[in-house]
């Protein structure tokens, strides 16, 4: 066995990234390297060994709330909620500066509720919101901007894939990380929402658009229509957070009562089932395979003990608590430029999670800031998801995307280092509440 760190972390990485260069799928290479390395564990049955992970990973109930939010998402969405969403935010925020703006960011949040998903979340406020922006006149660079960056809360505000995913991968209760996620992700959308203002105030012509004044009598009428919605999202998030269910039983209960709304609002129908439980397998097929694939890597990762000699390594550097944060930090947005979010995620915290432990770190909190982490994966180029979602529908330039969300990503930064100094802003709802 290969004890010396330096060259099993890079013998190990380097297969890890030349693979990605070359051009092969996350989830074949974290797959191909993890059989690989089992095979080297138990002499030759890897991939025996591999099958029975696949199995167990398949089997597990938590895993299973996973294909039924994207479900219970798909189905909202198909159901015309994000222009219904959009019309009853317009009415009360259109009169701010910077406007429309300012219902891309809240839209957003509202939505990631149901969701789950950055680029569902991104994809369907961008094809209800740009028509709405062209034809008030507000400058590119500010409108899409927003788009891009406000999809991300899709990650961050509960119910989040990616959370679920940490949770099961580190044994981390999943009801808390939702709990700690909630007050993260409005804070992080009213910054959003700051930074337009502030803009809007300073430099109205750089934001443009026209306002308009909305009867309040129709903005009240508009917001009731999404109502039932709210209610549901209240309803699946509250009863995880009272106990009375668990992530699993309140997506499937969510599921059904998203069902009823979407033949309430009269918008839905058997092909908008089929449509939405066939995107929901796609994605779910996708998700199962990278998830199988970083499993297997991170089994051969703790056997061959680079968890215990990474967290050796690092304290032989004397850097302190935070210092270390910081690096990994620096890694994980840099790699986020290259590795798409949730791959991301499965290759990174198998590695560092022994570490953060080992420090101290609250491992509900490293769930909440590693997702902040993720979020600026899915906005920086070349492979940010939720600027390629934009493009495709816009058909901008990539390199005026990138311009457009450098404010906000500088936001994001800044919110994950005032939450590495300020932790409560995570751990006091679950403290409160469970």
């Amino acid at each position: 066995m290969i004890t010396a760190l330096p060259i099993v972390l890079t013998v190990y990485l380097g297969i890890l990234f030349l693979l990605l260069a070359l051009g092969m799928w996350v989830g074949v290479t974290t797959g191909v390297i993890g059989v690989v390395s089992m095979g080297w564990l138990v002499r030759g049955s890897g991939l025996k060994l591999f099958i029975q992970l696949a199995y167990n990973l398949l089997n597990s109930f938590i895993l299973t709330a996973v294909p039924l939010f994207i479900l219970l998402g798909e189905i909202l969405l198909y159901s015309g909620i994000g222009s219904r969403l959009y019309t009853a935010l317009s009415g009360f925020m259109s009169r701010v500066p910077g406007g429309l703006l300012h219902v891309n960011v809240w839209s957003c949040a509202i939505l990631a509720a149901a969701s789950g998903s950055s680029m569902a979340t991104a994809a369907t406020m961008s094809t209800v919101a740009i028509p709405e922006l062209e034809k008030r006149g507000y400058k590119k660079p500010w409108a899409l901007g927003s788009l891009v960056v406000a999809g991300s809360l899709g990650i961050m505000i509960p119910p989040s894939i990616p959370l679920i995913v940490y949770g099961f991968l580190t044994e981390t209760s999943v009801i808390r990380l939702f709990t700690a996620g909630i007050v993260p992700g409005i804070i992080l959308a009213m910054m959003f929402s700051t930074l337009i203002f502030i803009q809007a105030m300073r430099a109205p012509k750089s934001i443009g658009g026209i306002r308009t004044k909305i009867p309040f009598k129709k903005a009240i009428r508009d917001f009731t229509g999404i109502l039932p919605a709210i209610v549901l999202i209240t309803f699946v998030l509250g009863s995880i957070y009272a106990g009375i269910a668990t992530p699993t039983e309140s997506a499937g209960i969510g599921v059904v009562g998203a069902l009823l709304i979407a033949v309430a609002y009269r918008e839905f129908n058997w092909h908008s089932l089929f449509i939405s439980v066939k995107e929901t397998v796609i994605i779910m097929g996708v998700v199962g395979f990278i998830i199988i694939g970083a499993i297997a890597m991170s089994y051969s990762i703790s056997h061959l003990g680079m968890g215990n000699k990474i967290v050796g390594f690092i304290g032989s550097l004397q850097f302190t608590p935070l210092g270390v944060m910081f690096l990994i930090y620096a890694v994980y947005i840099f790699l986020g430029c290259f590795i798409e979010g949730l791959p991301l995620l499965l290759i990174v915290v198998p590695i560092v999670f022994p570490i953060v432990t080992s420090l101290g770190f609250d491992p509900v909190w490293f769930g909440i800031a590693i997702v902040v982490g993720q979020e600026t994966a899915t906005i920086t180029p070349p492979i940010g998801c939720n600027l390629w979602v934009v493009q495709g529908i816009t058909g901008e330039s990539m390199e005026m995307l990138a311009k457009s969300m450098l404010p906000f990503f500088v936001v994001l930064v800044v919110f994950l280092v005032i939450l590495t100094f300020f932790p409560q802003i995570a751990l006091w709802l679950p403290s409160v509440l469970l």
